[in-house]
């Protein structure tokens, strides 16, 4: 993978976090769920979401390559 689709995708990933962590955290509390949990379900759902849409990213461009 290049640096740059690199760099896209680790701050594409840093700036969900950022977003999700606050309110993830806040939920688990309330429910009296442990801080460990949280963070295992944070770490799921970034990493996750990241997978999902690198392979998006990876379906565009073999479609757009097959048609060239």
């Amino acid at each position: 993978m290049m640096t740059n689709e690199h760099d896209a995708l680790e701050l594409w990933a840093t700036n969900r976090r950022k977003r999700l962590e606050p309110i993830i955290r806040a939920r688990f509390k309330e429910r009296r769920q442990s801080d460990h949990e949280a963070t295992a379900y944070i770490e799921d759902v970034c990493w996750g979401s990241l997978a999902e849409a690198i392979a998006g990213v990876r379906r565009a461009i073999s479609l757009v390559t097959r048609g060239a």
